[in-house]
């Protein structure tokens, strides 16, 4: 009885990813036939994807209505035109290559939703949610839940043929340090069965349940915690970094899909940003690093995540960024770099991997961060940052050795950055300022330079102490504060500057830590420098 009753399960709900439904006319669009050519790689029903990842019940019987709606709940969450028809856009992306977790909580399938981002979603969810217990299925109508412990292990059942284990292995805990970055979670790979997650390569059918599709299409699963499996379709070709250039058949970066995939271990959903790492679709031109190290997640991952398991462990230390890593005491560093910031009538600070946002009333709640989480694709430990507001275009650059960083309004780094620093320029400046009538100034050692931000080419050296008196050689940082007054640091002090006498002002150097962070104060608020 046992046996048949599992046997029933498994052809009601492999039945449902398999057969072929056709869609009322009045909802299909001018299109005919099976989709776009460019993504025509496998027979497609419509139908049977949305069952699939959660917009319609598997199995049930689908008026026009209930059709249409589903595809507008599509459409919203891949950010398409909201048509309800299958309109080429649609047919495209609903045939793009993607994660087998489910959009939408749809319990007897591989997905399920941790919580609605929007009121369409929560409503689609709930009423699926509905039907599923009707047939006497789970659903994951409540948020999943996290890990209850911090210290999790993972176990390689089985790997690629594509590529070596160390390059398989090492993609591995690349992701899982993505995640490990922002979070107390740490990752230890493990040689036994009873791991956290186990990690496996399949094709086909798989598991119980679970069924991959071929060269593209789904290219892996995943459970949320604490089930703790990830599967990867071994019919993709997975490389990691830049070395697919030479390899045939459906080229899939492992260490991309990895981390979208731990994601899901972790307890996240997918999201509908579609810069994000949870973005349930794949492309092989959509930010993919040519080297792992470079990868950034994006900032609705890190809030998505935080929201689980909070930032890293936050103790007394020198640095943050690895498994458990640590953050330094703030009165105890001083900065690497500062610049003002006047969409957020705020000033940056920058240490080691870690950047402050301060205003008047003292450091800004959730800060510090990791520099890659407020500036994607910035470096750790940058000697040199400025923000150049020129009518209303705003940049910010950053210095560090023999390379410079651009990043737009948005905090998102341009196109063709970082590029190596021109002739002339210094190696590994020590501050930058835009200063008195929007000229730009780079300072190195007991000299300084004016920047020209439109070719990225300075002017002759020029010594600190016959220009800005009272200034020392070797500062820290710079910034020019919103009132027009500008800051020198070094170490523990800081300087204000005197233009109407081009000299530091009088009473100055003062204690940087008391008075712009607050250190030694009753109220752990700075008191005010300006």
């Amino acid at each position: 009885m046992n046996r048949f009753i599992v046997l029933f399960v498994f052809g009601f709900c492999f039945g449902s990813l398999t057969r072929v439904h056709s869609i009322p006319t009045g909802i299909t669009g001018n299109r005919s036939g099976g989709g776009s050519s460019s993504v025509s790689h496998r027979h497609f029903s419509p139908i049977v994807y949305l069952e699939r990842y959660g917009y319609l019940v598997p199995g049930a019987q689908h008026s026009s209505a209930l059709l249409k709606d589903a595809i507008i709940s599509f459409q919203e969450y891949a950010n398409l035109k909201m048509t309800g028809i299958l309109d080429e856009a649609t047919r495209d992306k609903l045939q793009a290559d993607r994660c087998g977790v489910a959009d939408i909580g749809v319990a007897g399938q591989v997905g399920y939703h941790q919580q609605g981002t929007n009121q369409r979603s929560r409503m689609k969810r709930d009423a699926n949610c509905k039907a599923f217990r009707a047939l006497g299925m789970t659903c994951y109508s409540t948020p999943v839940p996290k890990w209850s412990k911090n210290d999790l292990t993972y176990y390689i059942k089985s790997f690629t043929h594509d590529l070596p284990k160390s390059k398989t292995r090492e993609a591995f805990q690349r992701a899982f340090k993505l995640w490990a970055d922002v979070t107390p979670l740490t990752f230890t790979e493990s040689t036994s069965v009873s791991a956290d997650i186990i990690i496996e390569f399949a094709r086909g059918l798989h598991g119980f349940l679970h069924f991959f599709d071929g060269p593209g299409g789904t290219l892996a699963d995943a459970a949320p915690p604490e089930i703790g499996y990830v599967h990867f379709d071994e019919d993709e070709t997975f490389v990691v970094d830049d070395d697919g250039d030479e390899r045939t058949g459906h080229i899939v970066n492992l260490f991309y899909v990895a981390a979208h995939e731990f994601g899901h271990s972790l307890g996240l959903e997918h999201s509908n940003v579609t810069s994000a790492l949870m973005y349930a679709y794949y492309s092989k031109d959509d930010r993919l690093p040519t080297n792992m190290n470079e990868f950034q997640l994006h900032q609705d991952d890190i809030d998505a995540i935080q929201r689980l398991y909070g930032g890293p462990t936050n103790v007394t230390g020198t640095d943050r960024g690895t498994s458990g890593g640590v953050i330094p005491a703030d009165c105890d560093i001083p900065w690497d770099a500062a610049t003002t910031y006047p969409r957020m009538d705020a000033f940056y600070a920058f240490k080691g991997r870690l950047v402050w946002a301060m205003d008047r009333s003292g450091i800004r709640e959730g800060y510090p961060k990791n520099i890659s989480q407020v500036f994607r694709g910035a470096p750790s430990r940058v000697q040199a940052v400025v923000h150049i507001t020129e009518q209303t275009d705003e940049k910010t650059y950053m210095f560090k050795g023999k390379k410079i960083w651009r990043f737009n309004g948005n905090r998102r780094l341009e196109k063709g950055f970082p590029r190596p620093s021109p002739a002339g320029f210094p190696i590994a400046p020590d501050a930058a300022l835009q200063a008195n009538r929007g000229k730009v100034y780079i300072f190195k050692g007991a000299s300084f330079q004016e920047f020209f931000p439109h070719n990225l080419t300075v002017g002759a050296p020029r010594d600190i102490s016959l220009h800005w008196g009272g200034i020392p050689s070797n500062i820290d940082a710079a910034l020019q504060w919103f009132n027009g007054k500008t800051y020198f640091f070094k170490d523990n002090e800081y300087w204000r500057f005197n233009y109407n006498k081009m000299k530091a002002a009088n009473g100055y150097p003062k204690s940087w830590s008391e008075y712009w962070m607050g250190c030694g104060q009753p109220d752990i608020r700075p008191r005010s420098p300006l």
